[in-house]
């Protein structure tokens, strides 16, 4: 999926071109090929073992929606300027009462099980400490955080299959591994996770990783740290 923006000759987009759908939104205008669309609601080996089931949760949440009373929605509409998104241009612009409803519970309900009905206050997110990763052979994924998971958190820790050393990533390339709680000590061996998502990894390799706080009580996510290791035993 590709994201247009338009100039001063061509302002808008809509329908289809040649197999190409142009919607439009607050976020921002993109291009959908049609077979692209059809080929992402496929179920991939690493989907099945996914972490964090997107389009469940979504089915999950847009339910939950439905189940507020319309004082309910008016104040996540009402609160939604309190919550700025950014879309691919860097743009910040305003998301719907729906959109924050959705990006909240859509993590609260992945790390506790439970919703929230009303816009909650937002907080502060901490930075993460400098995280170690050791690989060391096919059996242990090691990753250290000295100062552990602040209360209130989640460590969330995504990570990309086995790849070329020459290869920088995409965020379509990092699937969730583990997510741990604060209380927990470290380090922590996240073979386990690593391989119910993509199997073994191979003896000479690089594996991205990435890690974000994610908030027990708000559903906030916090800023990525990226970290790329070359695998060799």
């Amino acid at each position: 999926m590709a994201s247009v923006k338009y100039g001063a000759l061509i302002t808008e987009l809509k329908g289809k071109i040649g197999g190409t759908v142009f919607q439009g939104g607050p976020a921002g205008s993109v291009a959908k090929n049609i077979d692209a669309i059809a080929d992402s609601a496929k179920l991939t080996k690493a989907d099945a073992g996914r972490a964090f089931p997107p389009r469940k949760i979504i089915a999950q949440v847009s339910g939950l929606w439905r189940l507020l009373s319309q004082l309910q929605r008016d104040a996540w509409n009402a609160a939604a300027p309190l919550w700025p998104a950014t879309n691919r241009f860097g743009e910040v612009y305003t998301p719907s009462g729906f959109n924050v409803f959705m990006r909240l519970n859509a993590q609260m309900v992945n790390l506790t099980g439970v919703s929230l009905s009303d816009p909650p206050i937002g907080i502060s997110i901490p930075l993460l400490d400098p995280i170690t990763i050791d690989v060391p052979d096919d059996i242990e994924f090691n990753v250290d955080l000295p100062g552990g998971v602040p209360a209130g958190f989640y460590l969330r820790t995504e990570a990309t299959m086995p790849m070329g050393i020459a290869i920088n990533p995409k965020n379509s390339f990092f699937k969730i591994i583990a997510q741990t709680p604060s209380g927990v000590v470290f380090p922590q061996d996240m073979a386990d996770g690593y391989k119910e998502v993509y199997g073994l990894w191979l003896n000479v390799c690089t594996i991205w990783t990435r890690f974000c706080l994610v908030s027990s009580t708000t559903g906030q996510k916090g800023i990525y740290q990226y970290y790329k290791t070359n695998v060799n035993f």
